[in-house]
Protein backbone atom coordinates (compact mmCIF):
# COMPACT_ATOMS: atom_id res chain seq x y z
CA UNK A 1 0.00 0.00 0.00
CA UNK A 2 1.16 3.57 -1.02
CA UNK A 3 0.03 6.75 0.20
CA UNK A 4 1.48 10.03 -1.31
CA UNK A 5 1.26 11.41 1.88
CA UNK A 6 1.90 15.17 0.87
CA UNK A 7 -1.12 15.42 -1.93
CA UNK A 8 -3.60 13.78 0.74
CA UNK A 9 -2.71 15.83 3.34
CA UNK A 10 -3.84 19.02 1.65
CA UNK A 11 -7.21 18.28 1.59
CA UNK A 12 -8.57 18.03 4.58
CA UNK A 13 -7.89 21.55 7.54
CA UNK A 14 -8.42 20.87 11.05
CA UNK A 15 -9.26 23.86 12.87
CA UNK A 16 -7.29 22.73 15.95
CA UNK A 17 -8.96 25.26 18.58
CA UNK A 18 -12.52 23.91 18.13
CA UNK A 19 -11.19 20.36 17.82
CA UNK A 20 -8.91 20.23 20.68
CA UNK A 21 -10.19 23.00 23.09
CA UNK A 22 -7.37 24.04 25.51
CA UNK A 23 -4.06 22.71 25.03
CA UNK A 24 -0.71 22.52 27.25
CA UNK A 25 2.92 22.05 26.25
CA UNK A 26 4.16 18.91 27.74
CA UNK A 27 7.76 18.48 25.72
CA UNK A 28 9.15 18.40 22.28
CA UNK A 29 10.62 15.71 20.80
CA UNK A 30 13.86 16.71 19.42
CA UNK A 31 16.54 15.07 17.14
CA UNK A 32 19.83 15.33 16.70
CA UNK A 33 20.96 17.66 13.86
CA UNK A 34 23.55 15.47 11.03
CA UNK A 35 25.68 17.51 8.82
CA UNK A 36 27.96 15.45 6.49
CA UNK A 37 26.63 12.66 7.69
CA UNK A 38 28.00 13.43 10.99
CA UNK A 39 26.11 14.73 14.86
CA UNK A 40 26.70 18.58 15.57
CA UNK A 41 27.57 18.63 18.75
CA UNK A 42 24.52 20.54 20.90
CA UNK A 43 22.33 21.04 18.33
CA UNK A 44 18.89 19.63 17.72
CA UNK A 45 15.60 20.24 16.18
CA UNK A 46 11.85 19.50 17.07
CA UNK A 47 9.64 16.99 14.63
CA UNK A 48 7.01 17.22 17.40
CA UNK A 49 5.69 18.53 19.84
CA UNK A 50 3.64 16.77 22.55
CA UNK A 51 0.08 18.64 24.32
CA UNK A 52 -2.09 17.68 26.73
CA UNK A 53 -6.18 18.45 25.31
CA UNK A 54 -8.19 19.46 27.80
CA UNK A 55 -11.20 19.03 26.12
CA UNK A 56 -10.34 15.53 25.01
CA UNK A 57 -8.22 14.71 28.16
CA UNK A 58 -5.60 13.24 26.87
CA UNK A 59 -2.20 14.38 25.38
CA UNK A 60 -1.42 13.99 21.47
CA UNK A 61 1.56 14.53 19.07
CA UNK A 62 1.42 17.53 16.49
CA UNK A 63 4.00 17.41 13.48
CA UNK A 64 6.33 20.20 13.34
CA UNK A 65 7.52 22.41 10.12
CA UNK A 66 10.65 21.40 9.08
CA UNK A 67 12.46 24.61 9.68
CA UNK A 68 10.56 24.93 13.15
CA UNK A 69 12.73 26.62 15.96
CA UNK A 70 13.05 25.56 19.78
CA UNK A 71 10.97 27.85 21.77
CA UNK A 72 11.54 27.77 25.49
CA UNK A 73 7.75 27.03 26.73
CA UNK A 74 7.45 26.04 30.64
CA UNK A 75 5.89 22.80 31.00
CA UNK A 76 1.78 22.61 31.72
CA UNK A 77 1.68 26.01 29.87
CA UNK A 78 -1.14 27.01 27.45
CA UNK A 79 -0.20 27.39 24.26
CA UNK A 80 -1.59 28.49 21.14
CA UNK A 81 -1.05 26.42 17.12
CA UNK A 82 -0.75 29.00 14.85
CA UNK A 83 -2.69 28.10 11.23
CA UNK A 84 -5.05 25.32 10.97
CA UNK A 85 -3.25 21.75 10.93
CA UNK A 86 -3.57 18.31 8.51
CA UNK A 87 -3.38 14.76 9.08
CA UNK A 88 0.20 13.17 7.90
CA UNK A 89 0.20 9.87 7.54
CA UNK A 90 3.95 8.74 7.94
CA UNK A 91 6.03 5.60 7.58
CA UNK A 92 8.93 4.64 10.44
CA UNK A 93 10.52 1.06 11.42
CA UNK A 94 9.29 -0.40 14.25
CA UNK A 95 10.96 -3.63 16.12
CA UNK A 96 9.27 -6.46 17.41
CA UNK A 97 11.30 -9.02 19.74
CA UNK A 98 10.09 -12.58 20.28
CA UNK A 99 12.24 -15.30 21.62
CA UNK A 100 15.04 -12.94 21.86
CA UNK A 101 14.83 -12.13 18.14
CA UNK A 102 14.70 -8.73 16.95
CA UNK A 103 12.64 -8.21 13.78
CA UNK A 104 12.71 -5.18 11.85
CA UNK A 105 9.48 -3.44 9.62
CA UNK A 106 7.89 -0.58 7.78
CA UNK A 107 5.02 0.56 10.14
CA UNK A 108 2.70 3.23 9.30
CA UNK A 109 1.46 5.96 11.84
CA UNK A 110 -0.91 9.25 11.67
CA UNK A 111 0.19 12.32 12.99
CA UNK A 112 -1.53 16.00 12.65
CA UNK A 113 0.80 18.43 11.16
CA UNK A 114 1.07 22.37 12.61
CA UNK A 115 2.14 25.27 10.94
CA UNK A 116 3.38 26.66 14.07
CA UNK A 117 3.30 27.00 17.73
CA UNK A 118 3.36 29.21 20.28
CA UNK A 119 2.76 29.98 24.46
CA UNK A 120 -0.76 32.00 25.31
CA UNK A 121 1.34 34.33 27.52
CA UNK A 122 4.15 36.76 27.05
CA UNK A 123 7.03 36.08 24.36
CA UNK A 124 8.84 32.76 24.30
CA UNK A 125 12.57 32.66 22.93
CA UNK A 126 14.37 30.22 21.47
CA UNK A 127 16.78 27.83 23.40
CA UNK A 128 20.43 28.38 23.32
CA UNK A 129 21.61 24.40 23.26
CA UNK A 130 23.55 23.69 26.58
CA UNK A 131 26.24 21.72 25.75
CA UNK A 132 26.69 20.19 29.12
CA UNK A 133 23.08 18.56 28.97
CA UNK A 134 22.90 15.03 27.42
CA UNK A 135 20.39 14.09 25.52
CA UNK A 136 19.05 10.84 26.04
Amino acid sequence: MVFQTEKFNEVVKTNIGETFGTLLFMGFQEQQVFEDNKPVDGKFTASHVELFSEKLGDSYEFKLPNDFEIIDIPLMAEVVVEGKGSPVIYSFTNRQTRNGQVTEFKDYGISVKIEGLKAKTGQSQPVKPDPKIENK
